[in-house]
This record gives C-alpha cells, structure tokens and sequence, in this order.
C-alpha cells in the first residue's frame, strides 16, 4: 500500500506477486486496477500514467412508505472492482440528512454497486445498481416488526433455554429473515427488525416436543404466547424376516411438524432412537440397501417401543393397543376393514387390550368396533397406512356423543325447508328440523363441530362453532337467524 506525493507520483517498493495487481483509488473518483508484471531480470518497472477519472454522483431520498422522509438513514455502497487475478470490494457509507437525502460521489461507471439502506424502525432495503453516469433513486423502507413470545410449558410455567428460530424467505423486495436465538429465565425472547408478512416459527426445548407455527407480521409489534408440550420418544428396532437386526438403515421422521432433521442410524442391532417428538400420528421413512419404505404409527408422551420388520416380502403385521382414556379394552373385537375392497379383518384383544393382525398387503385400512358398547376409534388412530409391518399402534377408543339443538328466528313455513349441516375434520352429517325448529344428532365423534343453516328465501347463512362431548338431551346450540346481516348488509327481519 502507497499514497501518492503532491505531484502524483508513487513508489511501490515491493511486489510480492508476480504477476501483480495494483488498485489506484480515491474516494471521490473511480478506482483503477492495472495488472503488472516484471519481465525476467528486471527490478524495477515504470507503469507511466495513471488517469482516475472523475467518479459518478448517487444521489436521493429515503422515506418510509407514506413519503415522509428518514432521517439518519445509512446507506452503504459497495462497488466490485473485477481483475484478471481476483475482485476487491471498496464499500463507503452515506447518511440521510434531515429531509431523507443523502450524496454518494466517486462510484464507478458500468460496475455493479449493492447498496443497503438501514435505519432503526425499519426493515433494511436491498438493490444492485450499474450506473452509466450520474443517477437520482428513491429508497423507500416499510417498518419492521418485533416478536415478543414467551416459552412456557402446559403448566404455564416459563421454559429457559428454549431453542428458537425464525425464518423468512425474500418477497416482494423485501429481504429475507433468519434469527437463532433462546428464551431467558422468564421464558421470553425478541426478535427485532422483522419484515412484514409471514415468518416460520420453530421452537424446541430438551424433553419437549418440537412446535412450529406461522407467525404474521405487518409493521407493529406482535406477542406470542408458546406452549410446548412433553415430548414422545420411540426406541426402535430394525429387523428382517428372520428377525435379524438390520445395520446401518436411517431412520427419518417426516412431517412439517417434525423438527428439521430428525432421525437416526440403526445400529449393529438394528437399535435407533428418536426423541422429541409431537405426540400423535408419526410417518416414519426407512432406508437400507435397495429398501425405502414408510411407516405410520401413534405416538403418545414418553418413551415407546416400536420394532418394524424391513424384510423382502409383502407380508406384513400390525400389531396395537386398543384404550379408553388410559385403560386397556380388553376381550373386545377390533375390526380392520381393506379400504380398497372393503375386505374385513376382526381381532380380540387380550387383557392388555393388545391386538394382532397378519398377512396384510401394503395399503390403507380403517379400524372399528363392531357393536362393542357404542365406542368408536379417535379420528386420530381410525386410519393407517400400512407399507411396513408395525407394533405398538395405539387405538383409541372414544365414546360417541350427540348434539340437540334449535333454529330460531324463521318463520314455521321457512323452517320447513331448513337442513343443518354438521362438519368436523374428519367428519360431516345432516339433520332436518321439526316443526319448531329443532334439530339433533348422534353416533358423532367427540370434539369440535362447524354447524351451519342456509335460509332458501333470505339470503342468509347462520353458523356456530360447539364442542360434542356427551350424551346429553338439553339444547346446546342454537342457531339463530335474527343476529345474521342479510348478503346486501342489510339488518335482519
């Protein structure tokens, strides 16, 4: 490195590459790269002239979505000086006066600059520009966000150390977002500087399961309570026909649910383990020589047993748990019904409320308990797809509930043509009032039911959201009429 004397003349009394590449640069003009080298014998070399151009002029504004200027807004610059040998980055930074302007000189022609524009309060802006001479731009910056969560357990008490980590992609302009960061020893954490719209929240903490959700943001700050739940873990075992560990398979939880990258290599025994898992249903991906299968099963909190025979041939088990709550059904018939040809297969469980099926084909297929005390299987467990032998199924038996209810707000002659329609996730019904508007249902799975009544002579729909969890007779919903605006916003008759 040199600095030129009052007449512009330079010295360099050392190059230690041969070839060599010298940068002249000056902050207010254009730098120039020129490439040197010394013929053999010689010591010393006169490069002539060097000529640096006047540099050319960025100037602007930046202002925040409504127009208004930024004050104290950086803007940092930095041009890519290519050579025949490598390519140097000579980055300057500019502040906003008080009108949001600001005057970057002596950037250079035909060479791309990236400019970034930071201010507190809002989400930094991104371009990449080639000037071919002097130039006015206009940054506008929209402001940021700030997450404000805590981390808690189902006892609502704070979890410190929680991994945490957000994600973005880039959009719309915007840059993308990515933060790591853990909650304190009241559970709670901030990400500052977020970008409006929709980040993937991770979250994970040692013996919780992994939660993720989406989290919206547009400009203001938002709070968020997080509630993780005890983990499941599932000790495993590989093996083939003959019941032989199998070596060196991987093992992968699949799922968006899951926590990115979870799985594990079987062991000399066939042994793996995974550990923080979601409780509920779990798909799991095999892999071993010429061999990728995939497996469900039910997971609950704690640690479970799960062996899965990876062998050649099509022949597979199933082998569960049937339970009410927490207690094993025992002596009852549990039905495994082929969903491609409706073929039925039934199984007693033992004491343990253990059951077994054989000799099944790769597909998907259905449980039930035919006639057994009015129960039926959780929406959860009624349905496995089975492309690999699989224990430790747990079956759960739920009691089915009924819902009474009552249209209000029509006329006798409108309640005539009146049908409920019933919806749950896994689920759909129908029920049609009498005379004075009451409707009801049974043999329904317990939970969270969308019951919905469209008027055919007013063009209004009436809706409610109830929980089914028992047998009762009493009115537990009404859907009423005379609280529904008409399509035309109108009030109601």
């Amino acid at each position: 490195m040199g600095i030129t004397g009052p007449n512009g003349t330079f010295l360099a009394p050392s190059v230690v590459d041969d070839p060599a590449t010298l940068e002249f640069v000056r902050q207010d003009l254009a730098s120039v790269a020129l490439r040197v080298e010394l013929k053999e014998g010689e010591t010393t070399l006169d490069v002539g002239n060097v000529v640096l151009q006047p540099g050319l002029r960025l100037w602007g504004r930046v202002t925040d979505v409504d127009g208004d200027p930024i004050p104290e807004a950086e803007v940092v610059l930095e041009d890519r000086i290519k050579t025949a040998t490598h390519a140097r980055h000579r980055g300057q930074v500019v502040h906003s006066d008080r009108n949001g302007e600001f005057i970057a000189d002596g950037l250079p022609a035909e060479v791309d600059v990236e400019v970034e524009i930071r201010a507190a309060g809002y989400v930094p802006a991104r371009a990449q520009i080639s000037l071919a001479g002097d130039e006015e731009r206009t940054f506008v910056l929209r402001p940021a966000s700030r997450l404000l969560g805590r981390i808690l357990d189902s006892q609502e008490e704070p979890l410190e150390g929680a991994q945490i980590t957000l994600r973005s992609s880039r959009s719309e302009g915007l840059p993308s977002y990515s933060l790591n960061l853990r909650s304190d020893a009241d559970g709670r954490f901030v990400a500052e500087d977020m970008p409006p719209g929709t980040a993937k929240l991770g979250v994970w903490a040692p013996g919780f399961a992994w939660h993720d959700e989406s989290v919206v943001t547009e400009g203001a700050d938002v709070e968020l309570d997080v509630h993780l739940v005890a983990e499941a873990a599932v000790i495993g075992r590989l093996t083939d026909d003959a019941g032989k560990g199998i070596k060196g398979a991987v093992v992968r939880v699949l799922g968006e649910k899951t926590r990115p990258g979870l799985g594990d290599t079987a062991d000399a025994a066939g042994s793996f383990y995974l550990f923080g898992l979601r409780p509920g249903p779990l798909e799991l991906e095999v892999s071993s020589t010429n061999i990728r299968r995939r497996f469900k099963t039910l997971v609950t909190p704690g640690e479970q047993h799960l062996e899965i025979r990876l062998g050649e041939t099509e022949r597979l088990s199933l082998e569960g748990r049937a339970l009410l709550g927490r207690d094993p059904l025992a002596g009852i018939v549990v039905r495994l019904i082929e969903t491609v040809n409706g073929k039925p297969r039934d199984c007693v469980t033992d004491l343990d409320g253990i059951f077994h099926f054989e000799d099944l084909a790769p597909t998907d297929y259905v449980f039930s308990f035919p006639g057994e005390r009015g129960l039926v299987p959780s929406a959860e467990s009624s349905l496995i797809n089975l492309s690999g032998s699989v224990a430790g199924w747990i079956l759960e038996a739920q009691r089915p509930c009924s819902l009474r209810g009552r249209v209000v707000g029509l006329t006798p002659r409108e309640l005539d043509e009146i049908v409920v329609h019933m919806a749950s996730p896994s689920a759909s019904k129908s029920a049609t009032v009498d005379h004075v508007g009451i409707f009801s249902a049974s043999g329904l799975l317990p939970g969270s039911w969308t019951l919905k009544a469209d008027a055919v002579e007013r063009p209004r729909t009436a809706t409610s959201n109830v929980l089914c969890e028992g047998h009762g007779e009493a009115l537990t919903t009404i859907l009423d009429f005379d609280l529904v605006p008409d399509v035309n916003g109108e009030a109601p008759r």
